[in-house]
């Protein structure tokens, strides 16, 4: 089977060194970066680079894209134009799907092709195809969208079979439900690290200033903060309504805390902790730090 990897950060790249432990895939690979093609070759994470999306796309029976959201929704369009297999099937790992669905459903109507928006609830802050690596999606979340046409519903089960290698949990839903929840544990997440970092600076100077004060807690809450700008600013361009929900609630916990410590009020301190202490245990019951 030929399965085209279309972006190989660190997302695209540790999907494809999974996909090769089935010897029968053979993986292509696609990437901005001349370089970042060059390194996946030399250490084996895809078979063959390919020149351009019109030459290789054709062939492929599997169709990855690995990019940004805006990026997906380009290549979706120049994918359109291509004379491509029937029964191909194409997936993403965007964060975000309403959008992306939305153009997809448009693009394919009438097509025998399959598009299946896809997240995987994995990943770190790092970026590029030398944080690759295998297992990275091994007994995490991985979010399947279908489109509202039989093509689509047809091809889950084949998508998840040539998914098989990554050991992933797959969760099928409705595009605008996983948007909604990804606003509240990942794209409102997101801000608050970038805002918590950039006030840090405002307050305190360049980080070399103060690094030798910072604890655990705060390189912890910060972590995520050295996520790739681009990924992130369409992604939270792309869920605009559901990110400004969450901010909004967000806001509002923070004036919880603002009024307490302003009015010396123990009491209301303590019990807003305690929701959150009690809150936190429950979501990690079973899991290790």
């Amino acid at each position: 089977m030929k399965t085209l990897v279309l972006g190989l950060g660190e997302m695209g790249a540790s999907l494809a060194l999974d996909l090769k432990k089935n010897p029968d895939n053979q993986i292509y690979g696609l990437d901005a970066n001349s370089s970042s093609l060059d390194y996946a070759l030399e250490k084996g994470i895809i078979d063959q680079a390919g020149q351009s999306l019109s030459q290789v796309a054709p062939e492929m029976d599997l169709i990855i894209l690995a990019t940004p959201v805006q990026a997906i929704i380009n290549i979706l369009k120049e994918l359109a134009n291509l004379p491509l297999k029937d029964g191909l099937i194409i997936t993403d790992l965007g964060s975000t799907k309403v959008e992306i669905m939305k153009v997809a459903k448009q693009l394919f109507a009438g097509k025998q092709v399959a598009f299946i928006g896809g997240h995987p609830m994995a990943g770190s802050q790092k970026s590029g195809v030398q944080a690759g690596r295998t297992s990275l999606y091994a007994q995490q979340t991985f979010f399947l969208v279908l489109a509202n046409n039989p093509v689509s519903r047809a091809s889950l089960m084949k998508l998840e079979g040539f998914l098989q290698p990554l050991d992933a949990r797959f969760i099928v839903c409705q595009a605008a439900d996983h948007d909604q929840w990804m606003a509240a544990v990942s794209d409102s997440p997101h801000v608050i690290a970038f805002a918590l970092m950039n006030a840090a600076v405002a307050s305190l100077g360049k980080p070399e200033a103060f690094k030798n004060y910072t604890a655990g807690g705060f390189k912890s809450m910060t972590r995520i903060a050295g996520s790739d700008p681009q990924l992130w600013t369409d992604a939270l361009l792309s869920n605009p309504a559901g990110t400004l929900a969450e901010l909004n609630q967000f806001k509002e916990e923070l004036d919880h805390f603002y009024q307490a410590i302003a009015n010396g009020d123990r009491t209301a301190l303590f019990q807003i902790i305690q929701q959150a202490a009690t809150a936190r245990q429950e979501l990690m019951s079973g899991e290790q730090e």
